[in-house]
């Protein structure tokens, strides 16, 4: 199977691992209200920026725009998954996927120590 090696091919992988957060019941009401065509875009050159597949023209933070969210753990677990299952779907394995499946883990490993589980009250107590 061939490695991810351009824009194109991160598109394809990540328009599939949204196709799969917005099938499951556990993501899919994260994404009420998201316009996802413009949304979608800046997720493909996230990664292929981050991968070294596309120009340095990311800008802005990963974490913001995931602040105001309650994630679950089972948010996290069907994240990963859809992840995995994207990379396979289109074709893809190799080194540069096996670096994004490790990123991933990195952004959700930093997602969780920034962010409140949730349900949980983060309000100060008074």
């Amino acid at each position: 199977m061939p490695d991810l090696a351009t824009y194109e091919d991160v598109a394809a992988v990540v328009r599939t691992q949204y196709d799969l957060l917005l099938a499951s019941t556990q993501t899919a009401p994260h994404f009420a209200g998201v316009d996802l065509d413009h949304h979608l875009p800046r997720v493909f050159t996230f990664w292929a920026f981050t991968l070294g597949l596309g120009d340095a023209s990311y800008r802005g933070s990963v974490f913001e725009p995931h602040a105001r969210l309650s994630l679950a753990e089972a948010d996290y677990v069907v994240w990963q998954a859809a992840l995995k299952t994207a990379l396979e779907q289109n074709g893809f394995s190799g080194p540069v996927c096996d670096s994004m499946i490790a990123k991933a883990r990195m952004m959700e490993f930093i997602f969780k120590s920034k962010m409140p589980p949730a349900g949980e009250n983060t309000a100060p107590a008074g």
